[in-house]
């Protein structure tokens, strides 16, 4: 499995991040995809408009899936960032 871009910055302002997710492999596999964010942050992971936590993805043609990775600050983080 690759992940296209492997790592990406992101602060006060910045939008979500999309991440390419591809089957380097031979045979078809599902993946669990875990993301880790500080403590009282939350995150969506979604393919299509849907959250998603883990992918299926056939080898050769159609290996790969466009995820989109949307982290949100705790309230209090975000109020001290806008004033």
């Amino acid at each position: 499995m690759s992940i296209d871009p492997a790592s990406a910055a992101g602060g006060p302002g910045s939008g979500a991040v999309h991440r390419d997710v591809t089957n380097t492999g031979t045979l078809s596999d599902t993946f669990t995809l875990d993301v880790t964010v500080p403590g009282g942050w939350s995150y969506e992971l979604s393919r299509n408009g849907t959250a998603v936590s883990s992918v299926n993805l056939q080898p050769l043609a159609f290996n790969s899936a466009e995820l989109l990775l949307t982290v949100t600050p705790p309230l209090a983080r975000r109020r001290a960032v806008t004033r």
